[in-house]
């Protein structure tokens, strides 16, 4: 089986859709999304790569889209500029959208080698085009990915999963919740997973 073909080669009718998006689903389902995987063998509604640009989508059709594993897809920036692209363009103006991604500091993401592009929280702000006139402003040297890519992301918060080492010597009582927060900035290995949340800026 090749599993980057559509079933779709075109937009699927608005009428009677879901419109909450869940891209690069697997096996996990959730209630009122439209689920899309590369492989049939996750039995999604749609069979679709992240890669694979276009998206089957109307423009501004999502108010909620969820993304898994956007760190294994768009290795050369051109691709990049292409999935976060179609990302903008099938986004509803304020639509939500959550990426659940593996932390660049911790073995996992490097034990994996289809993680191809890291990502981190400030690589999401530079998804922005007020921030990134902000850091203008301030004479701060940083490439607009939000004009590059001529998109416009606001990262709304971003949650992190820790090491269960980590993990359970908060649980003990062996450091404060502070503390934790500290040692994920500072160390490896202290953060696995995370999930950010954006918000679509449209004019």
């Amino acid at each position: 089986m090749i599993p980057f073909l559509s079933w779709f080669t075109g937009p699927t009718p608005v009428m009677n859709q879901p419109q909450k998006l869940f891209m690069a689903c697997g096996d996990e389902r959730r209630e009122g999304y439209l689920h899309v995987d590369a492989f049939a063998s996750s039995n999604p509604d749609i069979v679709h790569a992240i890669e694979q640009t276009p998206w089957p989508f109307e423009s501004d059709r999502f108010s909620e889209i969820v993304i898994n594993h956007l760190s294994r897809v768009g290795k050369e920036l051109y691709q990049q500029k292409s999935i976060l692209g179609e990302l903008f363009r099938v986004s509803a103006s304020d639509a939500t959208v959550v990426l659940n991604l593996p932390w660049i500091r911790h073995d996992s993401f490097w034990a994996d080698p289809t993680n191809v592009r890291p990502y981190c929280p400030e690589t999401l702000q530079l998804l922005s085009s007020q921030y990134c006139e902000s850091l203008r402003e301030q004479g701060t040297t940083h490439t607009s990915l939000a004009g590059l890519f001529g998109i416009n992301f606001e990262l709304i918060s971003i949650v992190q999963t820790y090491d269960p080492i980590w993990w359970r010597k908060l649980q003990a009582g062996e450091i404060s919740r502070d503390q934790l927060r500290e040692a994920a900035s500072l160390h490896w290995g202290v953060v696995r997973t995370w999930t950010a949340t954006l918000r679509a800026v449209k004019a």
